[in-house]
């Protein structure tokens, strides 16, 4: 009796080794694949709701106070435009600048117990955006610089004042226009992307802040 295996027998062997190999690798391969995609979008909902927290907080509690002089600019503004140029550039667009109650220092409270001036800036990054956001106490002359994320792919404001008008642009200082010196609402549109991930967010924003009239 013949114990060895024929060429045919062997042949037989190895295809369904390489057929049982090839359908565990492609299991394990799209196991791989699903997990990065889930990570992806556990990792950009975290970063999404990050945002919505900081610019909810700093939006919902914006300061507006009228200026005293007329002749400088006011701190205390709630505007989507800056005359201010190391702010502004080809590859750095300033997206909003604020007082606002809110702070992100870990020594303190929200509301604070100061007002904090707040910018947010768009930093071109390659093909993305990169968020940044900028705050300094009124009497402090150091500003502090946060990076919330660098995987924007589109980040915009848009301003609802109390009548329900929607505008690109806001200018506390300009009351005739928009109506009042805080809008009512701000909408926001963000979408991230995370290698091949990309999701888009919306949400709106009550302003529920201080207007404060110096007669």
């Amino acid at each position: 009796m013949k114990n060895a295996f024929t060429l045919l027998e062997v042949l037989i062997t190895l295809a369904i080794m390489g057929i049982i190999f090839f359908t565990v690798f492609g299991v394990y391969s799209h196991t791989l694949t699903l997990t990065d995609s889930f990570n992806s979008y556990v990792e950009i909902n975290q970063m999404a709701q990050a945002i919505i927290e900081i610019t909810t907080k700093d939006i919902q509690s914006a300061y507006y106070q009228k200026s005293d002089n007329s002749t400088e600019a006011n701190q205390f503004s709630f505007t989507t435009s800056s005359e201010d140029m190391e702010e502004s550039s080809e590859d750095v667009n300033l997206l909003l600048s604020l007082a606002t109650t809110s702070d992100l220092s870990f020594n303190n409270v929200f509301p604070a117990n100061s007002i904090n001036l707040v910018k947010y800036l768009l930093k071109k990054h390659n093909e993305l955006y990169s968020l940044i956001r900028k705050q300094k106490q009124i009497q402090q002359t150091k500003w502090q610089s946060l990076e919330l994320a660098d995987n924007i792919k589109n980040f915009t404001l848009r301003f609802i004042n109390h009548a329900g008008q929607e505008f690109e642009e806001w200018n506390s200082e300009d009351k005739d226009t928009y109506g009042s010196e805080l809008p009512a609402l701000v909408k926001v549109k963000l979408e991230l992307k995370l290698g091949h991930l990309r999701k888009e967010f919306e949400y709106f924003i009550p302003v529920e802040g201080w207007s404060v009239q110096n007669d």
